[in-house]
């Protein structure tokens, strides 16, 4: 199998404050990053970061914040999730 002319698939499994895990499925290409480029020989599982938008604090007071993801989805299409709010880190 070659990831020429065409990236491979990749899965990141992303798990919510509930500890609820969900999977995402979507191109290489969309969960690398600069310093990362995601190969078939590379040695997984590894910590990833993915592209999302803070859309609310949790009204319980919870340490948890809902998140819209950018470019990847479950294969049913949800984007929203709550996650913990050390998992998540400010970038501008």
């Amino acid at each position: 199998m070659s990831d020429e002319p065409q990236p491979g698939l990749a899965e990141v499994r992303l798990t919510e404050y509930d500890g609820s895990v969900h999977s995402l499925i979507d191109k290489t290409a969309i969960f690398e990053r600069p310093d990362v480029r995601l190969t078939r020989d590379m040695a997984y599982p590894f910590p990833i970061e993915i592209e999302c938008d803070a859309v609310g604090d949790d009204p319980g007071g919870e340490d948890s914040v809902t998140v819209v993801i950018r470019w990847a989805g479950t294969e049913a299409g949800r984007r929203r999730f709550r996650v913990s709010r050390t998992g998540i880190t400010r970038s501008d």
